[in-house]
């Protein structure tokens, strides 16, 4: 019998490279997907399919800490068959033991691990519930020889820490091609250390990195102001423990912000508001081309905004396009939410601002007024003078009250109170789309509503579903009978009943 295929390689080439795409591995998890397993299988089929799917068997490689069987393995294998080494893409070296393992004594067994040609991306991570397996960079000879080697040999694009200990930010922000970091858990090297006696002309440094992601981590801001390609930066709660912000480190930051297009805070504004502040002192702008701004707003996570005004953020981005704001509905991120000053972006913005998107997470359907009432303030102060073009808004609402499930089942108090604020909602969302006629927002062109209700199994679900099609069926016609409703084709109202378990 036969075992050739029937089809053309080139065929299944296209379907195994399909699997190879869907069983790429999401940070920091490892690579454990269905379609690993099936490319294995692949593999197995006849001569002619080892070829096709060794680039994605060998793409993510994992190997342990040092002298593990999965490095050993990993090593025998490449001394064996060392044209496999051009395959290997994304390497992760993982920790789940808190042991600190030996000196390497056989460097031999390392070297094949350290001549992989192809290697882009470089993950590090411990066990995130296991704090006592954080990786001490000083302390690890064995990883801090793989570490160097291939952050120093200039191939490394992406960068992910999870756990690391006295982390090098020297070499780790000025190797060559690196472009993204993402740290998570991680304790850098103080920067000020390096250079104690004075600073270093930031253009003797090069340095390509464009993304990074600052989460739970320790990491001196004097640093920034030599990344003068930087384009994204993510701040995640946790305050960074050696801000540092004089006038020349906030000039020299100023220099490292001009490249600045996105902004991503996530849960604690702390840190973005201290830059601000001592930018303001300084009399700079922080953020002058910050076009897109990413705010995930939990102040239970997060530092105390009482005694700052977040409202001073907008002043320091002048050339704002859009704005994302997510929250979860509870009394310290309502707060937060409204001194945010909505208003003042409004303002500050008029001239540059075109997509405002709101996504809310609420256990009841009155935490609804919460948020819009502030919002559609802030809209009509902006009546008029403004160039918003997209405005989205999206309710995530959990059934969570059990006491009220037998009111649920037969359309009872939550279900009012859902249809009253669906009403008012939408209500106030007509007369903004009224007000695009009467020149009062010129530019806009599509307003999204979205509400998902996450109902419970049981009658209710039922309840729900048809809830659901009542109201979508009641705007609808709503909006058939506006004056010219032609002319409204942008407005988008949708309620769906998401089923749980």
């Amino acid at each position: 019998m036969s075992t050739c295929p029937i089809f053309p390689l080139e065929i299944f080439d296209l379907i195994i490279r399909n699997l190879e795409d869907v069983s790429v591995r999401t940070y920091p998890f490892p690579c454990t997907s269905p379609s690993l397993s099936t490319l294995c299988a692949c593999s197995l089929v006849c001569r002619s399919f080892v070829s096709l799917c060794r680039p994605g068997l060998f793409r993510d490689v994992e190997v342990g800490p040092t002298a593990s069987e999965s490095r050993w393995k990993l090593a025998q294998l490449l001394i064996e068959k060392p044209e496999l080494s051009r395959y290997i893409r994304r390497l992760s070296y993982h920790r789940t033991t808190p042991s600190i393992p030996p000196v390497d004594a056989d460097i031999a067994g390392l070297l094949p691990i350290l001549q992989l040609p192809n290697v882009n991306t470089l993950i590090v991570h411990t066990d995130q519930s296991n704090p006592q397996t954080r990786i001490r960079y000083y302390d690890d000879h064995g990883f801090r020889k793989f570490f160097d080697h291939h952050l120093s040999s200039g191939k490394i694009t992406s960068l992910y820490l999870h756990g690391l200990l006295g982390a090098p930010a020297f070499q780790i922000l000025t190797s060559p091609n690196l472009k993204t970091l993402i740290a998570d858990s991680v304790i850098f090297s103080q920067w000020s250390s390096i250079f104690p006696h004075g600073r270093v002309n930031p253009s003797a440094i090069t340095s390509k990195l464009q993304n990074i992601s600052l989460r739970e981590t320790e990491f001196e801001l004097t640093a920034l102001s030599y990344l003068t390609h930087l384009q994204h930066i993510s701040f995640g709660s946790g305050l960074p423990a050696f801000l540092n912000l004089t006038l020349q480190t906030c000039q020299d930051n100023a220099l490292c912000f001009r490249a600045l297009h996105t902004l991503a805070v996530d849960t604690d504004l702390n840190p973005v508001l201290a830059i601000c502040s001592a930018a303001k002192r300084a009399g700079i702008v922080a953020f002058p081309v910050v076009g897109s701004l990413y705010i995930n707003l939990d102040p239970s996570r997060s530092g105390d905004l009482a005694d700052v005004t977040p409202w001073a953020l907008w002043y320091h981005l002048p050339a704002l396009e859009s704005v994302n704001i997510r929250l979860p509905i509870t009394r310290a991120s309502v707060r937060a939410y409204c001194l945010l000053r909505l208003d003042h972006c409004l303002r500050m913005c008029k001239k540059s601002l075109k997509r405002l998107r709101i996504q809310a997470h609420v256990s009841d359907p009155g935490h609804i007024r919460d948020v819009i009432q502030p919002l559609f303030y802030s809209l009509g102060l902006a009546r008029g003078d403004n160039a918003i073009e997209v405005i989205d808004i999206k309710f995530f609402i959990s059934n969570q009250n059990d006491n009220d499930n037998d009111n649920n089942a037969t359309g009872g108090l939550w279900d009012l109170k859902m249809a009253r604020y669906h009403v008012a909602l939408f209500g106030w969302l007509l007369v903004l789309v009224r007000d695009r006629s009467h020149k009062g927002f010129r530019a806009l062109r599509k307003v999204v509503v979205k509400m998902s209700v996450d109902a419970r199994s049981g009658e209710s679900d039922e309840g729900w579903v048809r809830m659901a099609e009542k109201y979508q069926e009641y705007i609808s016609s709503c909006l058939a009978r506006m004056p010219d409703a032609r002319r409204y084709p942008f407005f988008e109202w949708k309620v769906e009943s998401r089923r749980l378990s």
